[in-house]
């Protein structure tokens, strides 16, 4: 595209120049009618004749001319409208690329951030563990035995709701923003992971007491 261009732009020049060169034959066509050389009949005679053929083509140049430079700016109009098509072509492509260039930067740092977040999230956890390590001294140093079961120690260290920032790519759009990071949530599945397994020994007994006492039954039976 770009050689369409610059030869687009040598053809307009060209135009432009010899439009430029009719333009100025054109303003500088001014025959002089042929003048008598004497007075006498004949040679005014002469003279009326060779300004009547002078005339005739006079006229005829200058229709050549004029069709000559209409057809020239027509032709001129139509290279500068192809030129600037082109240019909307190439500036579109510049556009395109430029865009391509951005977003493969703009990915490259959310990677990074991603990578920075899952190591701030690691660090949370390890605060955390040093606060369990801790919790069970600071109550007992922050306890008021006078208050009773309703009061509660402040915590060693409080975890609020905790958000982290997340970058992610979703059909095309980038996104850069929040979600929430639970600070206890492997805590809790391992309670939920208790809890199922105490869940299904308890039924599992359930089911042998059971088992159990039917044999008894039928034993009987016998």
């Amino acid at each position: 595209m770009e050689n369409q261009i610059e030869r687009l732009k040598q053809e307009i020049y060209d135009y432009e120049i010899e439009l430029k060169k009719l333009r100025s034959e054109l303003n500088a066509f001014n025959a002089v009618a042929p003048q008598p050389e004497s007075s006498r009949p004949s040679d005014i005679a002469k003279a009326f004749r060779s300004a009547a053929v002078a005339t005739a083509e006079r006229v005829a140049d200058l229709t050549g001319l004029k069709s000559a430079i209409t057809a020239l700016e027509a032709q001129l109009a139509q290279k500068r409208s192809q030129f600037q098509e082109l240019e909307k072509q190439q500036q579109h492509q510049e556009r395109l690329k430029r865009i391509e260039v951005g977003k493969a930067e703009a990915k490259s740092l959310g990677n990074e951030i991603n990578s920075l977040v899952s190591q701030l999230e690691s660090k949370i956890s390890e605060l955390k563990t040093i606060c369990h390590q801790y919790e069970p001294d600071h109550r007992v140093l922050k306890s008021k035995p006078d208050f009773g079961d309703y009061w509660r120690p402040p915590e060693f260290v409080l975890f609020a709701h905790l958000s982290v920032p997340v970058f992610l790519e979703h059909q095309g759009q980038l996104t850069l923003g929040m979600r929430p990071f639970d600070v206890f949530q492997s805590e809790r599945e391992a309670q939920q992971r208790a809890q199922s397994e105490r869940a299904r020994d308890s039924k599992l007994a359930m089911d042998a007491q059971i088992a159990a006492a039917r044999k008894r039954e039928i034993a009987k039976k016998c």
